[in-house]
């Protein structure tokens, strides 16, 4: 809590008395404003897709309130993206008041039909990957390979360069990367750019440079309905800032959901622990001072929230959006 009250996203305090060793056999996701179980284990697959209404006695909207007081962030998106991984653990959850004992926890679910019910999980050791059970194997193409630090693919049919880039550093070699994106993009005659930076976590700003350069030296991308930018409460620090320098340098169409955190925001980050605790801290030491106070959010031109029908039917609501749009020469 004290922590969170910094207001700084980058702000973070950890402690293995409230680490994973144990959880419930839980994950989950917000779609628009509703919290919904997208994997479990067998014994609770009812769960699957069901839309919390509750955990213990306390509704879900409270749980949120609850969770924002321990989340150090600058905006909702933020607290949404870590609440959504932090709500499985018990620990967290029994220090909230939520639950009485971190052996178990009942939850309230609604399913699609509407019907409402309750289970009670319990906690359990860390689980190996094959014991999960998801609400969908459909993946949208941004999700398809997030192994990768970045790569992209050539929509033929709409002439369409999907550019992912899902970290801001690089297991390969960047430059040449972006140096054969553009040369490919030039000599397909590509109509159009999607930069996808959702669920980038950051990293170095300043390796976004090689993309600008080549983009810098053809001002025809600079054209409204050309460039389009794609962000979700996942885009932090660091992809947040390479978001606005391509909104700065172009015509860009931003699209999807606002980052999770701010233009104007703390960074730099550096770390200390404690020893009677065992405790880590990870703390900002620069400020960067980019827009004016007014103008601090990001806010994406046209605003998309996925639904959960999105989510199971593996449609990708930003994406499709893009498409639609009439393409510019």
């Amino acid at each position: 809590r004290l922590v969170a009250l910094i207001g700084d996203a980058h702000t973070s305090f950890y402690s293995p008395a409230i680490s994973f060793s144990s959880s419930l056999p839980l994950r989950f996701s917000w779609f628009k404003d509703n919290l919904y179980v997208i994997e479990t284990t067998e014994p609770y697959r009812r769960a699957l897709a069901a839309k919390v209404v509750k955990i213990g006695d306390i509704t879900i909207d409270s749980v949120f309130s609850l969770m924002k007081s321990i989340i150090s962030h600058e905006n909702l998106s933020w607290v949404r993206e870590q609440s959504q991984r932090l709500l499985p653990n018990p620990r967290i959850l029994h220090s909230l008041t939520v639950i009485s004992d971190t052996n178990e926890a009942s939850f309230t679910l609604q399913d699609s039909l509407g019907s409402i019910f309750e289970l009670k999980f319990n906690s359990c050791a860390e689980l190996n990957s094959n014991a999960w059970i998801k609400a969908t194997m459909a993946l949208p193409l941004y999700q398809t390979r997030s192994q990768e630090s970045q790569w992209y693919k050539y929509l033929e049919d709409s002439r369409t360069i999907y550019f992912k880039y899902n970290f801001c550093f690089s297991l390969i070699d960047f430059p040449s990367f972006c140096h054969d994106l553009w040369i490919f993009a030039d000599s397909v005659s590509a109509a159009r750019i999607i930069v996808d930076l959702r669920d980038n976590p950051g990293g170095n700003n300043m390796q976004f440079s090689y993309f600008l350069k080549g983009f810098r030296k053809r001002p025809s991308w600079r054209k409204y309905g050309r460039l389009f930018i794609i962000t979700n409460r996942g885009t932090f620090s660091s992809a947040i800032l390479n978001a606005a320098e391509l909104r700065q340098e172009s015509e860009a169409i931003s699209v999807g959901e606002e980052p999770g955190g701010l233009l104007n925001h703390y960074g730099d980050v550096r770390r200390f622990h404690l020893p009677n605790s065992d405790g880590i801290v990870h703390y900002s030491t620069q400020y960067f001072d980019l827009t004016p106070e007014n103008q601090k959010r990001l806010i994406p031109d046209i605003k998309i929230e996925p639904a959960i029908e999105d989510y199971l039917s593996g449609r990708d609501p930003m994406l499709d959006t893009i498409m639609a749009f009439k393409i510019k020469e």
